[in-house]
């Protein structure tokens, strides 16, 4: 049994329409209809009429309908509750290992003052998880969100920036005001080079090349070059004065951040308010 398939055929067979739900689940048109046809192929049996303007069930079709829709509301009924209703139970959630985790720690705790009972599983890697085999409930992930089949909902844009040790600036100001990074290295962890025209083209590569911007960091305040890492990764060292920001001469690009999910409707209520919670936070942070 395929849930995503049930979902996905209960969802078509109420609306009356592929586009409909293919809106309502947030779903390529592609995907719902692939869904569906694989359903008719393990089943054996046709589950639409279609036409130019509308689909309808088959008898085949209403039979399955009365039985999953069923089913559904059983396994709905199952969540866990606490007392009165309160939301209890484990959430896992995966994130990647350059992710602000100040904001993240301000969502978890304001989430769980409210709702005690709901426990956390916080996995940090940058490895994409599988969703099923490594039970994950939500991802937060940076990029590229995942495949086609997964609900992606943007909640965020990291603003990246350009910083240089002091030392590291005095000694090439005069290019680098000029709106140069022709013949320097620079530290580029997320490969957003490009977004800086001709200046990232001419930049060197550095000898030592990572993908975690800590590490690209800690490279320029030793004075090795130039790092293009989320600034929010660089307040205390800003603070401090250990790290720089480049003169305004170069056009400084954004990562999106986004919130990934298997599922909008298969979602446990306690997942789906931690959700909603975590829009919010981002919405306002």
């Amino acid at each position: 049994m395929n849930l995503l398939q049930i979902e996905t055929f209960l969802e078509v067979a109420r609306s009356g329409s592929f586009i409909a739900a293919s809106r309502r689940l947030s779903l390529p048109s592609s995907t719902v209809s692939a869904r569906i046809k694989a359903m008719e192929d393990r089943m054996g049996v046709t589950l639409f009429r279609r036409t130019t303007r509308k689909v309808a069930l088959t008898s085949d079709g209403e039979h399955v309908f009365e039985v999953y829709s069923q089913a559904f509301e059983i396994l709905s009924s199952l969540e866990p509750q606490g007392a009165a209703g309160e939301l209890s139970g484990a959430i896992r959630l995966t994130a990647p290992i350059d992710f602000p985790m100040s904001h993240l720690a301000e969502a978890l705790t304001s989430f769980s003052d409210r709702h005690p009972a709901v426990t956390f599983d916080v996995l940090v890697t940058d490895a994409v998880l599988d969703f099923v085999e490594d039970n994950i409930d939500i991802a937060l992930r940076g990029r590229a969100p995942g495949a086609d089949n997964l609900i992606c909902r943007k909640i965020a844009a990291e603003a990246l920036g350009l910083f240089a040790s002091p030392e590291f600036l005095a000694a090439h100001r005069a290019q680098l005001e000029q709106g140069s990074l022709a013949g320097l290295v620079l530290f580029d962890p997320l490969e957003q080079a490009s977004a800086l025209g001709e200046a990232g083209r001419r930049s060197l590569r550095p000898t030592l090349r990572t993908t975690n911007m800590e590490l690209s960091k800690a490279m320029a305040l030793k004075s090795r070059g130039i790092a293009l890492i989320g600034q929010a990764l660089c307040h205390t060292e800003l603070q401090t004065g250990a790290l720089q920001p480049l003169p305004d001469a170069f056009p400084l690009p954004e990562v999106q951040i986004y919130l990934v999910m298997p599922s909008k409707r298969l979602l446990p209520p306690r997942v789906r308010a931690f959700v909603d919670h975590l829009v919010g936070h981002a919405r306002h942070a």
